[in-house]
């Protein structure tokens, strides 16, 4: 009889009958093939538990098998057990170190996962050249690990020659680096990298000055751009908001909740006061500096001051210009309880506002600690009698201003000095009027007097410098005089031989000899003679006696000096010294 023919299982089948017997029958492959085959469809599945305990029992026969433990930990690198991961690769290494597949599988889970090598104090880069050296070129897979180690240099060259300083300084020491510079540039610096923008989006402090008025940030000034600043921050850490245009920005700044606001400043606005001063009790409790300017002004300002006092306590900086619209009372009051507002800049943008008798004595009787007034007030008697702790007295009619830095920053002193330090004040320059300034305003405050700004229109005769009394504490000068000698110069600059900041400009008068007498002042440390008549003669050996001490020199439109004498001081200040040139007949194209 002629035997049957008896067909060879299929793996499948085996699988089947070693699953459903727990008996391995005696086939062509050995035992782990079946857990390594079973295991590579649970691990294409997304079962990766089950794939991981299959490829544990084929180790189990093979325990130095490379593409079990290769297998093995990318099941576990799956379930994040990065650990044994790691160790499977280390073990391919130590079992079989001529084998790419360990130094491969060593390198992804370093790279992929950073921890690991402070875990292990080993690098991907070292495992690769370790792995190259070992190899040998014959091995399937050496080019791949030879490609994975010129990569891996590659990198490493590029960090070592461009460290980023975000991941090398502690938090502190960007925060002081970050602090110097102001918002625009912070917001440039958001595009650097992807960690530069996390580190400043996270930093309170980024948001703390949302100035929207200064570089590349006005052209996007508008209120979306504001809310979308403000959806980073808590509003609590905002303390100071620029502004441009006529968004209303109290009622975003209210419903972001920033309570603790110190500095508002406004620019070029049309909102009536009461689209602002409504909502200044709920974001106006911590403020304390408060620039309003170019405002519409539908009601009188004197009303509009006491709202602003009223519901900002602890105000005392407020810089307020504004567009005239309703008509001047001669009862005009600013009314309320006293305020310890010390800083008030006070006029009208297309005019001057002149502060009435009874506005002025309301104003002493509302902030009786006044130091500092910005006004176009003219009697200057009664301003000094009515504000007897009054250090800076500003009386220039100035148009289209905005508030000047060394004003607006400057910290308030809990004892000020007596005595009026600063005066700023044009004058008609008749000797009338001359005696009556020297008499009433400079005689009774010369001993306390610190800085002098002087601009003088002649009427009809020249201007009576030699009326000026002497001091000698008298450190800053500013001059604009229409009409006088070169003598009269002179003999004022005798008159304070310790200046150390003078500004003579827009005066023909101004030469050479004139820079000979400034250049005997020992502490003259700055100069502006822009527009004046001096030339390179009277240049030169200036800048050769006080180049050592000369901070700053400025010489715009001197259209006498020579670009030889330009050059000459260049070399010898550097930076120091400013000398521009307007083309008039270019302008008037």
């Amino acid at each position: 009889m002629k035997k049957r023919a008896v067909e060879k299982p299929t793996a499948q089948v085996l699988s089947v009958k070693r699953r459903a017997t727990g008996s391995v029958q005696q086939t062509s492959q050995p035992a782990w093939f079946y857990y390594f085959k079973d295991g590579q469809e649970a691990f294409q599945a997304g079962d990766f538990q089950k794939a991981a305990d299959l490829f544990t029992r084929a180790l189990c026969d093979e325990p130095t098998h490379a593409t079990l433990l290769d297998c093995r930990a990318a099941t576990y690198e799956k379930l994040n057990r990065l650990e044994d991961a790691f160790l499977d690769a280390k073990t391919m290494i130590q079992k079989q170190p001529t084998n790419a597949k360990g130094y491969l599988r060593g390198a992804k889970l370093l790279v992929d996962h950073p921890p690991l090598a402070d875990m292990f104090k080993v690098t991907a880069l070292a495992v690769c050249r370790k792995g190259c050296k070992r190899v040998p070129p014959t091995d399937p897979r050496y080019k791949q690990l030879e490609t994975r180690k010129q990569t891996l240099e590659r990198h490493a060259a590029m960090r070592k020659n461009t460290r980023d300083p975000i991941t090398l300084f502690p938090t502190e020491v960007l925060a002081q680096i970050f602090n110097y510079l102001p918002f625009h540039r912070k917001l440039a610096c958001m595009l650097v990298s992807k960690n530069w923008r996390a580190f400043l989006v996270a930093w309170p402090a980024m948001w703390a000055n949302l100035d929207l008025i200064t570089g590349a940030t006005r052209r996007n000034a508008n209120l979306k751009t504001l809310q979308r600043y403000l959806l980073h921050t808590n509003g609590q850490h905002v303390r100071k908001v620029s502004f441009t245009g006529n968004a209303d920005i109290f009622s975003l700044l209210r419903q972001h909740n920033c309570t603790k606001l110190t500095q508002i400043n406004l620019l070029d606005s049309t909102l009536s006061p009461d689209q602002w001063t409504d909502s200044f009790p709920a974001i106006g409790s911590h403020l304390t500096h408060l620039q309003l300017n170019s405002l519409f002004c539908s009601e009188n300002y004197c009303d509009v001051v006491s709202r602003v006092l009223d519901a900002c306590p602890q105000l005392t900086h407020l810089f307020y210009t504004f567009s005239m619209q309703s008509p001047r009372r001669e009862d005009e009051t600013i009314r309320g309880a006293p305020h310890a507002l010390q800083q008030l800049y006070l006029t009208v943008c297309d005019g001057h506002c002149h502060l009435p008798p009874s506005a002025l004595e309301s104003l002493a009787a509302r902030c009786p600690d006044l130091t500092h007034l910005y006004t176009s007030f003219l009697d200057h008697h009664l301003l000094l009698s009515l504000f007897p702790k009054l250090r800076v007295l500003d009386l220039h009619l100035k148009q289209d201003v905005l508030a000047r830095d060394d004003w607006f920053n400057t910290k308030i002193m809990a004892a000020p000095t007596t005595g009026l330090e600063e005066l700023g004040t044009t004058q008609a320059a008749s000797e009338e009027n001359m005696l009556r300034f020297v008499d009433q305003d400079l005689m009774p405050h010369i001993a306390s007097l610190h800085t002098l700004r002087l601009e003088l229109v002649a009427v009809g005769r020249p201007t009576r410098l030699d009326m000026m009394p002497p001091s000698s504490i008298l450190h800053t000068l500013e001059l604009r005089t229409v009409g006088h000698d070169e003598q009269s110069l002179l003999h004022l600059i005798s008159l304070y031989p310790r200046l150390t900041n003078v500004k003579f400009t827009h005066m023909s008068e101004v030469n050479d000899n004139v820079a000979h007498a400034l250049a005997e002042l020992p502490n003259l440390t700055h100069l502006d003679l822009s527009m004046t008549s001096i030339t390179g003669a009277g240049l030169r050996p200036f800048v050769e006696k006080r180049a050592a001490t000369l901070v700053a020199l400025i010489a715009n439109d001197c259209r006498l000096i020579s670009p030889d004498a330009v050059q000459f001081v260049r070399d010898r200040l550097g930076t120091r010294f400013t000398c521009t040139l307007t083309d008039t007949r270019r302008r008037r194209r």
